[in-house]
């Protein structure tokens, strides 16, 4: 990351004074969290941000053959990360860009729908801005079974119109 942080602002250009975003290994919470794990030494103050991707809790949101079922316990794994990140950076002064969120389609409609207005919900609470990842899968297509899949390409429609609404309405109401 140092190596990467002193080539971007010596290129020229707007580069001196871009934000650079930066992540641990895997872009992985723990990795971000784990004390080896320093932000890079940058000579333009203020313009690093930390990336993290965020499919927490991994048996329900990731693992295509775990839990189907959003229960209380992946509620406090999730308050637990955003506290941590909250603590160790937004608290800090250095923003974190949660790059990559989602839980994976399981058939399990209602307890994805109240995965992301959780998620949302607890970002904004404690200041980070999440991108949602689609990889385009809707079916099994795809071997290691993660169907990430939310927005159609070929309709051009959102395929869970009950998602994007969750998202948008946890925006809203954080924001007011």
């Amino acid at each position: 990351n140092q190596a990467v942080v002193d080539i971007i602002r010596k290129s020229g250009g707007n580069n001196q004074k871009r934000y650079i975003m930066v992540p641990g290994l895997r872009a992985a919470i723990d990795s971000a969290l784990a004390q080896e794990f320093k932000l890079p030494v940058d000579d333009e103050p203020g313009k690093l941000i930390l990336s993290v991707h965020m499919y927490d809790p991994f048996d329900f949101a990731m693992n295509a053959k775990g839990p189907v079922k959003f229960e209380d316990r992946f509620k406090k794994t999730l308050v637990m990360s955003f506290k941590s990140l909250n603590t160790f950076y937004v608290s800090k002064g250095i923003p974190v860009v949660i790059g990559e969120y989602g839980a994976t389609n399981k058939n399990n409609m209602e307890d994805r729908v109240e995965w992301f207005k959780f998620f949302i919900k607890n970002s904004r609470k404690y200041g980070m801005t999440a991108c949602l990842w689609d990889n385009g899968v809707f079916d099994g297509s795809n071997k290691d079974g993660e169907k990430f899949g939310f927005f159609n390409r070929r309709t051009l429609k959102w395929q869970f119109p009950e998602i994007l609404e969750a998202i948008n309405t946890n925006v809203e109401e954080v924001d007011n």
